[in-house]
């Protein structure tokens, strides 16, 4: 499933279901949303489920996304022979609310990057664990980084990572290499 519009990708029906990727069995299944000007809000972000996400923003806005399930920042082609890759706040103001937030109810696998090249924040949570095995996480801003309680690991584990104030929530070990990681804060 793939959305791109030069405007917002908004969400108008609460927290109901906005999109169910049904190629949850195929390697390119999943979810690509690419708006001008914000995918969901931080007060209501796009509620989806499927294996896989990516997309970008490429002016102001949050990129805001709920996934029921498992999910992988991943690499998807559809319709195209590009991949889009990961998740990216491409240009813009660097307004309050230009942040990236994705949560999966299961766990988060990041494969490819999460770029903010904006100031705002990256929050990243699951209720498993949270894996990185690709793709560097990127930003000026704050990132929040929240698993499972009592059952959720965090390994994040790219020496590109540009990490700057960092709170981290688990309810298990976690592990974190980053090329600039200070002001760290373990909770």
């Amino acid at each position: 499933v793939r959305f791109t519009t030069s405007g917002a990708i908004t969400d108008t029906n609460g927290a109901a279901m906005n999109i169910i990727s049904r190629d949850a069995n195929t390697i390119t299944g999943g979810v690509v949303l690419q708006g001008g000007t914000g995918v969901g809000t931080l007060a209501d972000p796009i509620e989806i489920r499927a294996p896989k996400l990516a997309g970008s923003v490429s002016n102001t806005g949050a990129f805001s996304v709920a996934n029921t399930g498992a999910l992988e920042i991943g690499s998807i082609v559809i319709y195209t022979p590009t991949p889009t890759d990961g998740i990216t706040m491409i240009t813009g103001s660097a307004t309050p609310g230009d942040d990236i937030v994705v949560t999966a109810d299961g766990a988060l696998t990041l494969t490819q990057p999460v770029t903010n090249k904006l100031a705002g924040n990256i929050t990243l949570g699951a209720t498993e664990s949270i894996t990185q095995s690709g793709g560097a996480i990127t930003t000026a801003g704050t990132t929040y980084l929240a698993a499972g309680a009592g059952t959720g690991d965090i390994a994040l584990s790219n020496a590109l990572n540009s990490l700057r104030d960092v709170t981290v929530g688990s309810g298990r070990d976690g592990s974190l290499t980053s090329a600039y990681n200070a002001g760290a804060t373990i909770i």
